[in-house]
């Protein structure tokens, strides 16, 4: 979140902090902050593999996230997730994760999640359940390593499954979020939601799927679909479906270039 203002006092008790209602009258309850845009990981959907981030003076101070989640919780938000890049790289990120838990102790705030690649959970897990966050999202594409180091450029599988199994330790509900890419990883829908379910049950995980809608796509969602629940399945717009296609692609094109083929997956993309 970049800096755009030049104070965030605010009166809790004031006129101008009754609750946010949007153009439809639906109250606004949930908000979502990203703390930066830097992450470990260069996922092909995502990120470039070399990246250009904003210059950390034109990012808001963990005191002054702070300042506007409690304004926004002041005029109603109940659900807080924390986002990034990835979040738990952002440098001292426990603090401010420790002060807004005073939102939960007050009951301001009903929940403070976050969303993270699992890198960071050995070292965080603990810590997080300590502050009150209950349960958080894990972006998770692959069982597979090769496909793992493939989509994400820079990860370790290892690392992630070690941060979901302290994630699970230190008592957090887990929700695997999978981007689902066409020709990398469709093939293990099924084995990945049986892995969900030994995890932790039925209760504590589902899987959110991306994937462009078609015929054979659907097909293995409802031969899965005894496995998910509640919200657990989203299909996305045309447009995000355009832009895994894309991603799906440049990832076969990166492993046929190391087994020396040759292909053309990215230009059929581009004219699908």
């Amino acid at each position: 979140m970049t800096r755009n203002v030049q104070s965030l006092a605010f009166d809790p008790q004031g006129e101008s902090f009754r609750p946010l209602v949007d153009p439809f009258g639906r109250s606004i309850t949930y908000l979502r902050v990203s703390v930066t845009d830097r992450c470990d990981f260069r996922c092909v959907y995502c990120m470039s593999e070399n990246m250009t981030f904003l210059p950390k003076a034109d990012l808001l101070s963990l005191e002054e996230l702070d300042r506007l989640c409690s304004a926004f919780i002041a005029r109603g938000v109940r659900k807080l997730r924390l986002t990034g890049g990835e979040p738990l790289v952002r440098r001292g990120i426990m603090t401010l994760v420790a002060s807004l838990s005073r939102h939960l102790s007050s009951g301001a705030l009903d929940e403070l999640t976050l969303t993270t690649n699992g890198s960071q959970l050995p070292k965080y897990a603990s810590e997080l359940a300590g502050h009150g966050v209950r349960r958080i999202n894990v972006s998770l594409d692959t069982l597979d390593p090769d496909k793992f180091r493939a989509v994400t450029r820079w990860g370790e599988l290892d690392k992630v499954l070690a941060g979901i199994d302290a994630a699970q330790a230190a008592g957090l509900k887990v929700k695997i979020n999978t981007v689902a890419l066409k020709g990398v990883n469709e093939d293990e829908f099924p084995a990945l939601l049986q892995w969900a379910l030994r995890q932790g049950g039925r209760n504590r995980w589902s899987a959110r799927l991306h994937h462009a809608a078609d015929s054979q796509f659907l097909r293995i969602l409802q031969s899965s679909a005894g496995h998910l629940h509640g919200d657990a399945l989203h299909v996305p717009r045309p447009g995000r479906c355009r832009r895994s296609a894309l991603a799906a692609a440049r990832v076969r094109r990166q492993r046929s270039a190391r087994r020396g083929d040759s292909g053309g997956d990215l230009a059929q993309a581009e004219g699908a």
